[in-house]
């Protein structure tokens, strides 16, 4: 069970109870990864977020995402090919 202080890492804050928070920003904890005019102009990316958790050693779902599966990645690239 993580502790209470991990919880609220892991919830959305509004910016209005940050006063002086750039928005967009992104943390990882109390880190800052990505915030509106600094690092990455607070855009942040599937491989950002990955990397940041690969330096932390975050364990990684014991089970692949759905795009991974061969049916549904057929259907998806269909979809993605049509919209071209």
């Amino acid at each position: 069970m993580p502790t209470p202080t991990a919880c609220l890492f892991n919830q959305l804050l509004p910016s209005s109870l940050a006063p002086g928070l750039p928005a967009p920003a992104v943390f990882y904890g109390t880190q800052l990864i990505v915030a509106d005019g600094k690092d990455f102009n607070g855009a942040a990316s599937y491989q950002i977020i990955a990397d940041v958790l690969d330096m932390e050693s975050v364990s990684k779902q014991g089970k692949s995402g759905l795009l991974l599966n061969d049916s549904v990645r057929k259907n998806f690239d269909a979809l993605k090919a049509s919209d071209k």
